[in-house]
């Protein structure tokens, strides 16, 4: 007869106490669910109210730091981002959005707008460590800008021009070259009758069951995406279903080389079923392939939803800003009761009446007390260690804009995170020229490093970008003029990346 040693009892871990917790949540949203599918539940208010779930969860900043959110069942991510945006007491804005982080995999995407943030919860507990996911709330420059600036996302190498016909309009051989075929494309590719191209180019594939990477010709063709036996061949014989679109969602792979032995760190998963095993690992050689993939992959799966929520999200984003706009005009009119407009030039006071004058009055105030800026005392020449003296000097340190003196890594990981799209950008210090400053800004998929130097003219330093070709007399003129000109920069500025505090 077989003995039995007595087992000494144990406290749970912190882990196992919250996996039973996320179990126990996604087995009483499954029950009510089953319960309302079977139609136990009358149809009084308190009965729906009883099988109603809401689970609290936290949403994660840059800092790690977190805030506590109750979300109800059906509440969708655009919704969340509103009351996110609300408790951190930010501006409502398009480009945020709640990013799934599933640690145990290096896995990470941006969930959209129209996607149930419970269900994407219920989906970790297959995971084996759940208590490690975590949702974060961050911007996302790409969730938009895809239909806003759609060129920076399709290289033309990667679009098949031989499937697009000519407009009716325009004579035969108008689409000659690959580079018209695109122009064509991204003209009417984002109307609502408008269908998808071919997509193709090398990925390396990660075999089933092994660590090794090899690398094959990839095809997206309608919602199917393909790999070919044969070399580049398109041939239909040649096609091997790789997975169906409809019915994956895309990751971007993080630490790919360090972790997963990928040849690049520009990797991507496709997650096909709804369980975690049986994932697609993918590569491309370089950051402008991966997001030209993952922007396809997700106008072929929902691109018909996709244009509904950016329309959507203008919508509600303008009307955000005409509310601001009025409690702005509100606030002034309050503040400004009881006050008037003087000049003082003439031998008498007078009270400025016409709003026209007195608004031309400020402006040129305003002009001339930026060209009034203390000058260090020495002869100076062109040289990035002048900066500004006195008020000026602090100008820019309010600016959502700029990052003080974080480093030139920092500033990568800062301007990626949002999404790397062009003219995403920030200013910091420079750690390698003592006084000058650093413009970090996103193009072609790669952060380029700008720096901002100081010339004098007459005695008066400047910022200047391109040695003393176009003059500044601070921060917030410099980056003015670059949001309205493209000059000597690849692109103009756009975006800034935000940070909650």
């Amino acid at each position: 007869m077989p003995t039995f040693a007595k087992s000494k009892s144990r406290s749970p871990t912190k882990d196992e106490l919250a996996a039973l917790k996320n179990h126990l949540i996604v087995m009483s949203l499954k029950v009510k669910r089953f319960l309302r599918m079977r139609g136990d539940s009358n149809s009084d208010s308190d009965q729906e109210g009883a099988l109603a779930v809401m689970v609290m969860l936290n949403f994660y900043n840059n800092d790690h730091s977190f805030k506590n959110l109750l979300v109800e069942e059906h509440l969708q991510a655009r919704d969340v981002c509103h009351l996110l945006a609300m408790k951190n007491h930010i501006s409502e804005d398009k480009s945020w959005a709640i990013v799934e982080h599933v640690k145990e995999l290096d896995l990470e995407r941006s969930l959209e707008d129209h996607e149930v943030v419970l269900d994407t919860f219920e989906e970790w507990s297959t995971c084996e460590c759940p208590r490690e996911n975590k949702f974060l709330f961050r911007k996302d420059f790409r969730k938009y800008e895809l239909f806003e600036n759609p060129a920076q996302f399709f290289p033309s190498h990667m679009i098949d021009a031989s499937k697009i016909e000519s407009p009716k309009d325009e004579p035969l051989g108008i689409l000659e070259t690959s580079e018209k075929a695109k122009t064509v494309l991204l003209q009417n590719l984002f109307n609502s009758h408008e269908k998808l191209p071919d997509i193709h180019g090398l990925l390396y594939m990660r075999e089933p069951g092994k660590k090794t990477w090899k690398k094959m010709f990839f095809c997206l063709r309608g919602s199917h995406f393909f790999y070919s036996s044969k070399g580049a061949s398109k041939d239909p014989r040649h096609l091997v279903q790789f997975a169906d679109v409809r019915h994956c969602v895309g990751y971007l792979l993080l630490n790919a080389k360090k972790n997963h032995g990928a040849p690049t760190d520009f990797a991507f998963v496709l997650k096909c079923k709804t369980g975690w095993e049986d994932l697609k690992y993918l590569c491309a050689d370089e950051e402008s392939s991966r997001q030209c993939w993952i922007a396809s992959l997700r106008l072929v799966k929902s691109g018909k939803q996709l244009r509904e929520n950016h329309r959507a999200a203008k919508n509600r984003e303008s009307l955000v800003r005409t509310q601001d706009h009025s409690d702005e005009h509100f606030r002034h009119s309050i503040v400004s009761k009881g006050r008037v407009a003087m000049d003082y030039t003439g031998s008498s006071t007078r009270v400025v009446d016409d709003p026209r004058e007195a608004f031309a009055i400020s402006v040129s105030e305003e002009h001339e007390w930026r060209k009034k800026a203390p000058v260090a005392s020495g002869r100076l020449s062109s040289s990035p260690t002048v900066r500004k003296a006195g008020i000026e000097a602090g100008m820019h340190l309010a600016q959502p804009w700029f990052f003080g003196g974080i480093s030139r890594q920092q500033s990568v990981e800062f301007i990626t995170a949002q999404g790397l799209v062009d003219g995403l950008y920030l200013v910091r210090d420079s750690h390698s020229i003592s006084g000058a400053y650093v413009l970090s800004l996103a193009h072609n998929q790669k952060v380029k490093h700008l720096h901002i130097t100081t010339v004098v003219v007459d005695g008066v330093p400047y910022y200047t970008a391109d040695n003393g070709a176009t003059k500044f007399h601070d921060l917030i003129q410099f980056i003015e003029f670059y949001q309205a000109n493209k000059g000597c920069l690849p692109t103009n500025l756009t975006h800034h990346p935000t940070t909650l505090l």
